[in-house]
């Protein structure tokens, strides 16, 4: 769903777990909502922690394309 938070997760050496842990949900549920298994992504003041704590260079609306290169 995600494909270029993942590429950056991967790049800084971010794990779901991380991320988890800053939102307060389970790794399994960062792993549903980046793998298309839930209907809904992160909102948006989720999506703004995560690029605020771990890339806060990329434009939010970068970092949560749903393709490379086409925003939500």
């Amino acid at each position: 769903m995600y494909p270029n938070l993942k590429a950056e997760m991967i790049r800084y050496g971010i794990k779901a777990k991380d991320i988890a842990a800053l939102l307060g949900v389970t790794p399994a549920m960062v792993y549903s909502k980046m793998s298309c298994r839930t209907k809904v992504g992160f909102s948006l003041d989720k999506a703004i922690k995560i690029r605020d704590t771990y890339f806060p260079a990329i434009r939010l609306e970068d970092l949560f394309a749903n393709k490379t290169n086409h925003a939500i």
